[in-house]
């Protein structure tokens, strides 16, 4: 949001153009933007003056045109509005009005910011957008002409793709430029989300950071979450009150209505989505596909030079399962879809818990490997005659030490197109062995908290093991590992 609030800022002050365009789909928060610049607009644009926010109808500009003289005239900045009571004309045009004012407003060198939030969702209203635009347009033209400056900030929901047909069609010039005067709004970023909950709600980082991932940063659907959800982070709860919002939420049914208004080719391209989860796109046949993105449905992501559309979040995608027939999709293969069956989109915890888990591997092979070779013979291969704990194992009909074995998995590395060259050799060894081969260590060389590390990280490699199988874990087996950390760490720093 301060990223947008800063865009605004620079427009106003150099005066490129009279106006900034916020578009963003249904509950996305955008709203917020008027209302954070109306709070604090001093402080981005010091000295200015702010009318508004105003909710108007753009199919009535006389409301619109008698609601900005009244501004005016209000705030002492035009003697009368005679002129207006003897010609109603003026204020049934955005340029009449505009002409009328810059005779009679006395503000010399004042700079204006006039806050609009469009009513309703003109998402295929194009040429009644373009006829509004436009005329807010035309005051670019006019802005030397005034001794006053004036900036228009306006929010909204507009079929962008549709808008830039409409107007190539037409032949007129567009009214805003994509990363100048324009911005599509997607909704809150992760620590928006996490500043939205309460102080004393416990894990709050994660709690928000996870919140955010379920939801895309919906704001709609955020707020209406964290009214359902309790302030201990707990993942089951967290999932239920997802599901359950998407199922009969307020936000979800107001995105529905939204959704209803996607032409049949979008349609066409959203059944593919429920069907594929992922679906590859042809280079630049985009047109429908943005209809999804710019409806909060879908988000495009680019792998290895192909744009693939994904379900723009979890909670998006399960509003779509539960209602998707709402959308007047009718395909056969989803009647006996279960959506339980299918694993939520949420890495959120697992990657963290990937991260803590990489830092336990690595830290406990490398003092292994330390202690091994603070004691043994220079001559003697690190592993030989170790087992980790699986004494009687046996590789190609014969017993295997952890030598042998680490040896033959590096091969194999190599005979898969791996380089193995860049690991040494304790990296192929497995968690459970590294866990035997450090309780086999702790033995032999009589380190007693080896014992204790070593049963820990049986414990890890449990955790592991359903984290590398892409098993959402929950809050206690975070927990869990954390204090796994800690200890292992701490029995690392009690060895002599």
């Amino acid at each position: 949001m301060i990223d947008i609030l800063e865009d605004i800022q620079r427009n106003v002050l150099t005066r490129k153009t009279s106006q900034y365009f916020i578009n963003g789909n249904p509950g996305s928060g955008k709203v917020q933007i008027i209302e954070e610049l109306a709070a604090s607009a001093s402080e981005y644009i010091p000295g200015c003056i702010v009318f508004g926010p105003i909710r108007f109808d753009m199919e009535n500009p006389a409301h619109y045109a008698r609601w900005i003289v009244d501004q005016f005239y209000d705030a002492c900045f035009v003697d009368d509005d005679d002129d207006l009571q003897n010609d109603t004309t003026i204020l049934e045009s955005v340029a009449e009005t505009w002409g009328w004012l810059s005779r009679e407003v006395h503000a010399p060198n004042k700079t204006f910011v006039i806050l609009m939030e469009m009513q309703g969702e003109q998402y295929s209203a194009s040429k009644t957008l373009a006829d509004f635009f436009s005329a807010l347009r035309s005051l670019d033209t006019s802005q030397h002409q005034r001794r006053f400056n004036v900036h228009h900030v306006i929010t909204g929901f507009w079929d962008h793709v549709s808008l830039e047909s409409y107007y190539r069609s037409a032949g007129v010039s567009f009214p805003y430029t994509v990363g100048h005067n324009y911005t599509y709004w997607k909704g809150l970023s992760a620590d928006e989300v996490i500043n939205r909950l309460p102080h004393d709600w416990t894990s709050r980082e994660l709690y928000g950071r996870v919140l955010h991932e379920l939801t895309g940063g919906n704001e709609a659907i955020v707020s209406e979450a964290i009214t359902c959800l309790e302030p201990e982070f707990r993942m089951a709860a967290m999932l239920n009150v997802i599901d359950e919002l998407a199922r009969d939420g307020q936000a979800a049914q107001q995105l529905l209505a939204t959704w209803q208004q996607l032409p049949a080719s979008a349609l066409k391209m959203l059944t593919r989505l429920l069907l594929h989860r992922n679906v590859a796109l042809s280079a630049g046949k985009l047109h429908q596909e943005m209809h999804l993105v710019a409806l909060g449905l879908a988000s495009l992501r680019n792998i290895n030079g192909q744009n693939f559309l994904s379900f723009q979040s979890w909670t998006a995608e399960l509003i779509t399962r539960y209602h998707y027939q709402q959308l007047n999709i009718d395909d056969q293969r989803l009647t006996n879809l279960r959506v339980e069956d299918i694993s939520p989109e949420l890495q959120t915890v697992n990657t963290e818990a990937y991260r803590v888990i990489y830092d336990i591997e690595t830290s406990a092979r490398n003092l292994v490997v330390i202690v091994l070779a603070s004691h043994q013979r220079e001559s003697s291969a690190l592993l030989e005659g170790y087992y980790g704990g699986t004494r009687g194992y046996h590789y190609n009909d014969t017993s295997a030490d952890l030598q042998t074995r680490a040896s033959a998995m590096h091969r194999k590395t190599a005979e898969k197109g791996l380089d193995n060259t860049i690991n040494p050799l304790i990296a192929y060894i497995t968690t459970g062995e590294l866990a035997g081969l450090i309780e086999e260590v702790g033995r032999e060389y009589n380190l007693h908290h080896f014992k204790d590390i070593g049963k820990a990280m049986k414990e890890v490699s449990d955790i592991r093991n359903a984290v590398m199988h892409n098993q959402l874990i929950d809050e206690k087996a975070l927990a869990k590992l954390y204090d796994l950390q800690s200890g292992i760490h701490a029995a690392f720093s009690r060895i002599a």
